[in-house]
């Protein structure tokens, strides 16, 4: 299903469209279209968060439980706000 939903990455509040679908008990909220560089590389990447859904429908990166890209390689595949120099719009 598809929701439009808040997304705040640093002070900066946008409203974007989420995927949301069910996994066993519980809701997950897919956030695309990201821009991302990470610590290590100076090259742009897009890629995704992933979110526990909630009814407010207002997440805040720094809540992601995933952040990756395509290619994306390292951490086991699932990475943390922290593991990027930048992520925006």
């Amino acid at each position: 299903m598809r929701a439009t939903v808040k997304l705040t990455i640093g002070s900066e509040t946008k409203e974007v469209t989420a995927f949301i679908w069910e996994r066993m008990n519980s809701k997950i909220a897919t956030i695309s279209g990201l821009t991302m560089t990470t610590i290590a590389g100076k090259k742009q990447h897009t890629g995704w968060a992933t979110f526990n859904a909630n009814d407010s429908g207002e997440y805040n990166l720094n809540d992601a439980s995933d952040i990756r890209y395509h290619g994306m390689r390292g951490n086991g595949g699932y990475a943390k706000p922290s593991n990027f120099r930048h992520i925006g719009f």
